[in-house]
């Protein structure tokens, strides 16, 4: 009926685990129950099978919207992932809607990124109204999961993400356990496996927070979302050798969450008081020049849900105390809050803090109700970093540094200004038995990710290893980097060594690409703010980029059910269509400019796109982090976009918002430019840069200067518009650095001590469309000749207009006259057989063209053709030479259009005059043409076929489809299987075909 249908199928063992852990239920093991065994389960996948399991904006919300329908009391997500902007974005706000609007208690897991600050991920560790959960590990689960020959003291685990969120929230809210036995689906034929991640602390919690609301409902007791949030987090256990960053209010406590929410549930059921400053939902001091006192103002204002009694917003007002937890953070003593938004100001002062990360909270409290702990809480960190001196060469050391499992040392660093990389070296002396420790550096930048500016290794060490990295760093900012002894890594014997040196080229066009042309080189100075450099030039272009802009937009209303929101609000789909051509095999990755790392924080929904052959076959499926796909044959391709959004005014933004496709060029086509010393060098390619590293001095200064590439080296498909890319990296690589043998999958990146740069070629100018030859006289004819030429060449052009445009009525009367008046003028007779073609769409009669092919051929002289061509003719672009070429196209294309009749015909009556008819044709067509592949797929095949050459038949096809995929050429390959009752290969081609050739491309 065209009624769509969902299938749901597992993208892993994930979800099953999940839901085992929050209310796995086993009538006769109870041991093995999760831990609210009577809760009722509604599973929604989120995880899209096409991206490997990843969440979608489209799913996320689907989810939502499901989840409103079945009057869910709690969501639990373990999925997440990092953003550029905390609380921000079209998920994060609906997020925020499900709990405010719809008191649906969200929870989710923090994140598996750490063990450095700011690791953790949305939406659980950056959505206001989100319990985040970071993931604990007890004694009793080393003993028991964990299978350890020592039970340690509860620690956390060392990849469980820690906050604090880029606008200073705490960014977890309480921990759990981080790691479980639970089921798994059958399809793995296991009963359970063991799994650890967030993803297992965040259903422990959930869990417990189900069993409070279970004894809530129970009693008939009031609650909200944010009274529960506000249990659990007054009454976790707080772990005093853990920091807050890691451990948030501490590891829930599902009886004491109960007991509070159960004595306060009167005077605390609706009480929500959002606490903010001008900034942010807290405060975060992390670089050198932030770290000075300052004043900050906060705002204190109730809410209420929207269906709350007026007369209790009259009502309400709250005498409340304002405390700080900590010393460097001066606060005014009470507020009086009425239902409006108030302010006061608080004095921050960290400049007496000692090195390292400090945390410390506002904390408002109703004077009414003080042993309740905090009704608001505002988070307030400071991280006091290292500076580094020219005296110490802008180099630190940190010498026998001693670890215990799960031990966390902290380094935090202040970037030199013009330093634009670092470099770490990691010693291990006497390291025995050998253990994992964990590195990992993170650098808060603005409108920069987690997954651009952070990177963790995990090392197994033993003896004397020895460990490097080098990465971008940016000037001004605060780097940390963590050395920790994985959690269960046993032994304590040995030290590690840390050495940190930063370094810096400092390029006249520091954050853009250097702009190359056909014509002009470019030079750049490059200086040396930090240290003494050594310089070793090479420049390199690696890809080719197209901007595509929309062949079409489409906004339309989406599923009416699963895309409409509990408050009527219909979702709106803009699906934009984008086209390119590939001549060869290739890797390619698409961009939507603009677009790339939003998924939670992204101002849309969703932006999902798939490509498709020319077929409809679908390809390839990607959203906000594009990596680049193989595409294996040449051919046209199609990349559709769905962005999603409520609000149709904003999908009208992104009807022409172009995208990027990225062409990766192999290793050996990767074009390597000249690099000079001088400008003056560079105009006549004279003497270029020094092969050999060249050492520059602190605040030395120089120039560099790129040529452009070889004519022959460019590309030659490259269009107006196109642009070559690639890097161009300044410094010396030292002993051990490897270059990369391609592009990464993610594209080009940055390279350390250098710079994009973009090789913008140059086109001759396009000649103007040439406007119709002017009529000439041949002096050889009379005037009455050349008037006749006209006429009949008009004839001809205005009849094969007709047939073009389809009106064959006029098109036979006007034909019939002119063959009776020009019977011997070939583009009449052209136009004739090309009648007869196109009628034969129709009729099926293939028997006129077959005649009309024979007046052309007859009225050619292939003996004196053949014999020109057996010639040398020395000018190729001679009137003569010309002449006998467009003949020769001619008969060529009269002889293949009879040879098609012929087998058309053949194959309607397959009779002997019909088969011999066409193989001679087809001898004599392959006379004229220089390889068999100028002639049709169809011609090809039947030519072989016919003369009982099988295998050359199958050569074709296999040929034919290794480099494109052609409906036509699959189609005759199951014929000549079901000839040869290769029936197994025919079933098998018959059933591809609905995937490789469908008649519409697959939903969204």
């Amino acid at each position: 009926d065209g009624n769509l249908c969902c299938i749901c199928t597992d993208a892993g063992a994930h979800g099953t685990h999940v839901a085992g852990i929050v209310g796995g239920y086993f009538k006769d093991q109870p041991e093995l129950n999760g831990i609210a065994p009577g809760v009722q389960i509604v599973a929604i996948k989120i995880g899209d099978s096409r991206l490997g399991s990843m969440e979608t904006g489209t799913s996320l919300v689907r989810a939502f919207i499901a989840a409103k329908k079945a009057n869910c009391d709690l969501i639990n997500i373990s999925y997440g992932e990092p953003t550029i902007k905390a609380d921000f974005g079209r998920i994060a706000d609906l997020c925020n809607e499900v709990v405010t609007k719809h008191k649906i208690i969200m929870v989710a897991s923090a994140g598996n990124n750490g063990p450095c600050l700011s690791t953790v991920g949305a939406p659980g560790g950056t959505t206001s109204q989100v319990i985040g959960v970071a993931a604990t590990v007890s004694p009793q689960m080393m003993s028991v999961e964990y299978s350890l020959r020592e039970k340690l003291p509860e620690t956390y685990f060392t990849w469980s993400s820690r906050g604090p969120t880029d606008d200073g929230s705490l960014g977890v809210s309480v921990s759990a356990p981080g790691g479980a036995f639970s089921p798994v689906p059958n399809w793995t034929l296991k009963k359970t496996q063991q799994m650890n991640g967030t993803s297992m602390s965040s259903p422990n919690a959930c869990g417990n927070i189900a069993l409070v609301l279970s004894a809530l409902k129970a009693r008939k007791l009031k609650y909200s979302p944010q009274s529960i949030k506000r249990a659990i987090e007054n009454t976790a256990n707080f772990n005093e050798a853990i920091d807050h960053f890691t451990q948030g209010h501490g590891c829930i406590q599902a009886l004491s969450a109960f007991e509070y929410a159960k004595q306060y549930a009167l005077q605390q059921s609706d009480l929500f008081i959002d606490l903010k400053s001008t900034e942010g939902r807290g405060l975060y001091l992390r670089d050198i020049h932030s770290i000075t006192p300052k004043e900050v103002t906060l705002l204190a204002e109730p809410q209420f849900h929207k269906d709350h009694d007026n007369n209790e917003k009259i009502k309400f007002e709250k005498r409340l105390l304002i405390r700080s937890t900590v010393s460097w953070v001066q606060t005014p003593e009470f507020l009086i809050l009425p239902n409006e938004q108030r302010s006061f100001k608080i004095l921050v002062d960290p400049s007496e803090l000692p090195e390292g990360s400090h945390y410390g909270e506002v904390q408002c409290i109703d004077s009414q109700c003080m042993e309740a702990g905090p009704v608001a809480r505002f988070s307030c960190t400071v991280i006091k970093p290292t500076i580094l001196s020219l005296e110490d060469n802008h180099t630190k050391t940190y010498d026998k540094l001693t670890f215990t499992p799960g031990q966390i040392r902290r380094f935090f660093f202040a970037v030199p200004q013009g330093a634009t990389w670092a470099k770490v070296t990691i010693k291990a002396s006497g390291v025995l038995p050998k253990r994992m420790f964990v590195y990992q550096r993170v650098l808060v930048v603005e409108q920069q990710g987690l997954k651009t500016a952070s990177n963790e290794a995990y090392l197994w060490l033993e003896g004397e290893d020895t460990h490097i990295e080098r990465f971008d760093v940016v000037g001004g900012h605060t780097q940390e980097i963590v050395l920790a002894q994985y959690w269960s890594a046993l032994g304590e014997s040995g030290s590690l060594s840390l050495e940190v040196q930063f370094h810096g080229i400092w390029i006249e066009t520091q954050g853009q690409s250097l702009m190359l042309t056909s014509s002009e080189p470019v030079s750049t100075r490059i200086s040396f703010p930090i240290r003494y450099e050594k310089v070793l030039p090479k420049a390199v272009l690696a890809v080719v980029k197209k901007r595509l802009l929309p062949s079409s937009s489409v906004t339309l209303p989406l599923h009416p059910e699963r895309d409409c929101l509990p408050d009527g609000r219909q979702i709106y789909g803009c699906i934009n269509t984008y086209n390119f051509h590939l001549p060869e095999a290739a890797t390619v990755l698409t961009r939507l400019v603009g677009f790339d790392g939003l998924l939670y924080d992204s101002p849309h929904e969703a932006q999902f796109w798939m490509i498709y052959d020319e077929n409809k076959q679908f390809l390839f499926a990607g959203d906000f982090c594009p990596e680049a796909v193989s595409i294996s044959k040449k051919g046209k391709y199609t990349v559709r976009v769905l962005f999603r959004h409520d609000n149709i005014d904003l999908l009208k933004q992104v009807k022409n918002c172009s995208l990027l496709l990225e062409k990766h060029l192999p290793k050996d086509k990767q074009i390597s430019l000249p690099v000079y010393s001088s400008i003056q060098d560079a105009l006549i390619s004279g003497t270029k840069f020094p092969a050999k590293a060249k050492t520059y001095l602190k605040d030395q200064t120089d120039i560099v200067v790129i040529g452009p590439p070889p004519e022959s080296k460019v590309p030659k498909d490259l269009e107006n518009g196109d642009v070559l890319s690639g890097y161009v990296v300044y410094r010396n690589l030292e002993e051990g650095e490897n270059v990369p043998d391609g592009v990464p999958k993610k594209g080009l990146s940055k390279p350390l001590g250098g710079c994009f740069i973009d090789f913008l070629p140059t086109f001759a100018n396009q000649p103007a469309k040439k406007p119709p030859p002017p009529l000439t006289v041949d002096e050889t004819k009379s005037a009455k000749e050349n008037y006749d030429l006209v006429l009949k060449q008009n004839a001809a052009d205005y009849i094969s207009m007709l047939i073009t445009k389809k009106k064959m009525d006029y098109a036979k009367v006007l034909l019939e006259d002119a063959l009776k008046q020009y019977t011997d003028f070939l583009p009449v007779l052209e136009t004739n057989m090309l009648y007869h073609i196109k009628d034969a769409e129709t009729t099926k009669n293939y028997l006129p063209i077959i005649q009309a092919a024979d007046l052309i051929i007859s009225q050619i002289n292939t003996s004196e053709l053949a014999q020109f061509y057996g010639l040398n003719h020395d000018n190729a672009e001679s009137d003569t030479v010309k002449q006998h070429d467009k003949l020769k196209k001619t008969l060529v294309k009269a002889i293949h259009s009879k040879a098609e009749a012929l087998l058309e015909t053949y194959l309607v009556y397959p009779n002997k005059d019909y088969k011999e008819g066409f193989l001679q044709t087809t001898t004599e067509l392959n006379k004229w043409v220089k390889n068999a592949s100028e002639l049709s797929l169809k011609l090809q095949v039947y030519q072989e076929k016919l003369r009982e050459n099988i295998g050359a038949a199958l050569k074709v096809l296999k040929k034919k489809l290794e480099t494109e995929n052609s409906e036509e050429a699959t189609r005759l390959l199951i014929g000549l299987c079901e000839e040869l009752k290769w029936d197994h290969w025919a079933i098998n081609k018959n059933i591809w075909l609905l995937i490789q050739y469908p008649t519409d491309y697959l939903p969204f």
